[in-house]
């Protein structure tokens, strides 16, 4: 096996590190990297190349052995990505390292390769897109590091191609198919000399960065090693040949005299080998399973292929949304080969791998038991709070929990507020009131709850007791879908949908009345009724939720949407918030908590329905004023609640003052448990 290649540099030379090594029959390290940041250029290339030199070193004493490459190039990885990040935290002038490239390693007919930055890799198999990756980047490291490896059998003729940014954005999906049509089955036609030309012929190729590409050729043998064969024989060959001459002269005479029934013989041979050839390519078409990506390229379902598949989906960024589409088609995948009954053993096998992989691929903790969350190093307890007997009679069912420096805890029948505690369990306030209340949220003095009834009456509860809040010349709305309040002096009421008996109104902001948080006045509506036409802009369905961070963020039906008023108008602006990344395929249910602060960079998604805890983090900050209304949201963990003893999660709230050291509050039917959310966020954030 030979590897041809080509690398086009589209930047300043100075910037690339490019190596070509051969190791041993059949085995090639190649290594092509830009690096963005000028300074410290020749340290941060010293690094590599030692690298370089030192891996070189222990290969070429035995690279015949592909466990030993394998663990040697690992290991010289690992000790790489320590040194580039020990090397970028000594230097504390430089903000950033940016690093784009590859490092490849192909030994005995196996792919072994390392992604670092903004980079694509595309292999193609018979001029056709067989397999595709972009290895995401993370903003908040100070030097990019090189990714787990990947790896694949290759065969003869297949192109690996290599971009230094994602090929979906430089290539359109249909000018990719058009150019390989185009390239049909002349093989000497590179499929990235072609990419080189569209990007010269749109100007791209800055935005390219460079282009490498790699084609696996047989290793020719030429007239060189044939013409050895003669001369290591010597003189020995004409006494060979005398003898087999002698013996092709009697065969020829042999088989003249019998010429006619060889003939017959042989083309009977001919007519059951064509008949056997053809039934046999029907069989295989037949029995041959195909499988449509994503991406339009068509693939031959196997184990193998499967198990690349589990594999490639494991080591993908959970931040993106590549990782939920290929978990989709991997489930696909085995369901087909299910429902045709094949390999039946190997798929359950292969299920539970996935499974065991759904979890710690998309980031997700199964929390089972809330002890998880007690801090063992300072010996302290996630339970802070345990209701007792008296506590959840008096309470009814639990509703809502809100928290500002201690816990306020909201029930049908009352409520616990300012509890701190088991040594400080705040003031049990029982409404004593006819209809049973349906939800609860912070009031203005952030002392106590505002809380609504099912026949929307509402009411303020401290630890003084339960009064009524009114609305000066003006009666509160027939229906109320949620209560929030903004400063410490508007209140909001939210309709539950838009044909209510507000039809058109999205929300009421309510002003207090100077020194009150019990009587308001100047009601004002905010609808989402269209400027130029007076038609409502239509929500999908009910208002799950609403949080306000500076601006509106709302749950309907399974989508996120953000609202906020231009100036001086009372129509809201809407805009659907983009989440990116996660598991797209297990979507939120309509039941989901918006949990969502003013100066803080997060966003907290409750659902209520499914007991899960999303954290995502704005992109770009949504603190910055440039991007509060265009950022969207990355997907970092969640947490699935499946907890024993039948105790079940009712609400969770955060705090909104430690906006640098998020905490969670989770409230089950039994207690309430802190969780330090920052120490998750942390781990995932560095990575």
């Amino acid at each position: 096996m030979n590897l041809a290649h080509k690398c086009f540099l589209y930047r300043d030379s100075e910037q690339y590190l490019e190596i070509k090594k051969e190791l041993g029959d059949g085995v090639f390290l190649n290594v092509v990297l830009f690096f963005h940041q000028r300074k410290f250029l020749e340290f941060q290339k010293n690094l590599v190349q030692d690298f370089v030199a030192n891996l070189v070193e222990e290969l070429m004493i035995d690279s015949s052995d592909f466990v030993k490459v394998r663990n040697v190039f690992e290991l010289k990885l690992q000790e790489l990505n320590t040194q580039l990040t020990t090397f970028a935290e000594k230097l504390e002038a430089v903000e950033v390292f940016n690093i784009d490239g590859c490092m490849q390693l192909v030994s005995l007919g196996t792919l072994l390769t390392s992604l670092i930055g903004n980079v694509s890799l595309m292999i193609f198999r018979d001029k056709r897109l067989y397999y595709e990756l972009y290895n995401s980047v993370y903003d908040d490291t100070k030097i990019d590091l090189f990714s787990d490896f990947i790896e694949g059998e290759l065969e003869h003729h297949d192109e690996l191609v290599y971009l230094g940014n994602d090929f979906k954005h430089l290539v359109d999906v249909d000018a990719l198919y058009e150019m390989q049509e185009n390239i049909g089955d002349t093989v000497s036609i590179k499929v990235y000399s072609l990419m080189n030309q569209m990007f010269e012929t749109q100007g791209v190729q800055a935005d390219a960065n460079f282009l490498a590409g790699y084609t696996i050729t047989p290793r020719a043998i030429g007239q060189s090693s044939r013409k050895s064969l003669s001369e290591r024989f010597g003189g020995n060959m004409g006494k060979y040949g005398s003898k087999v001459s002698n013996f092709t002269d009697k065969l020829t005479q042999s088989l003249s005299l019998n010429k006619y029934y060889i003939t017959v013989v042989v083309l009977v041979v001919l007519v059951l080998f064509m008949l056997y050839s053809v039934l046999n390519q029907l069989l295989e078409k037949q029995n041959v399973d195909k499988f449509l990506t994503s991406s339009g390229v068509e693939v031959t379902l196997t184990i193998d292929k499967l198990k690349n598949e589990i594999y490639e989906f494991k080591t993908m960024n959970p931040k993106s949304n590549q990782k939920s589409q290929k978990y989709s088609e991997i489930l696909q995948q085995i369901e087909l080969l299910r429902k045709k009954g094949k390999w039946l053993d190997d798929i359950a096998n292969l299920e539970k791998i996935l499974q065991k992989d759904y979890y710690d691929g998309f980031n997700i903790h199964l929390v089972s038991d809330m002890k998880v969350f007690n801090d063992v190093g300072l010996g302290t307890s996630a339970k802070i709070l345990t209701l007792n007997t008296t506590e959840l009679e008096k309470l009814g069912a639990l509703k809502t929990l809100s928290y500002h420096k201690g816990l306020f805890l909201g029930g049908e029948k009352g409520a616990l507020v300012n509890a701190l505690n088991d040594g400080s369990r705040g003031v049990l306030i029982e409404y004593l009131i006819e209809n049973p209340m349906k939800a609860c949220t912070m009031n203005l003095l952030r002392n106590g709850l505002y809380c609504y009834t099912h026949a929307s009456e509402l009411f303020n509860i401290t630890k003084e007791g339960i009064v009524p809040v009114t609305i000066v010349d003006n009666e509160l709305p027939d229906t109320i879908g949620g209560v929030e309040v903004y400063g410490k002096l508007n209140m909001y009421i939210f309709q539950p949908n838009l044909n209510s008996s507000l039809p058109g109104v999205f929300t009421t902001k309510y002003t207090n009345e100077r020194g009150s948080q019990v009587s308001f006045t100047r009601p004002r509506n905010y609808t989402l009724l269209d400027v130029a036409t007076g038609a409502i802009q239509e929500l999908d369905g009910a208002f799950a939720s609403t949080a306000i961070d500076g601006n509106f963020l709302v749950w309907s039906n399974q989508k996120l949407y953000q609202l906020w008023r231009p100036t001086s108008a009372s129509a809201l602006d809407v805009r659907q918030v983009p989440l990116i990344g996660g598991d797209k395929l297990s979507s939120l249910s309509d039941d989901v908590k918006v949990i969502s602060h003013y100066g803080s960079k997060y966003v907290y998604l409750f659902d209520k329905e499914k007991n899960s805890f999303s954290v995502y983090v704005s992109d770009p900050k949504k603190t910055l004023e440039a991007s509060e209304k265009s950022y969207s949201l990355t997907y970092l963990f969640s947490f699935k609640f499946e907890l024993a003893n039948d105790e079940k999660v009712v609400d969770i709230a955060t705090n909104a003052g430690t906006v640098q050291k998020p905490e969670a509050y989770v409230m089950t039917d039994k207690a309430v448990y802190k969780i330090n959310l920052y120490s998750f966020i942390d781990s995932y954030t560095d990575k």
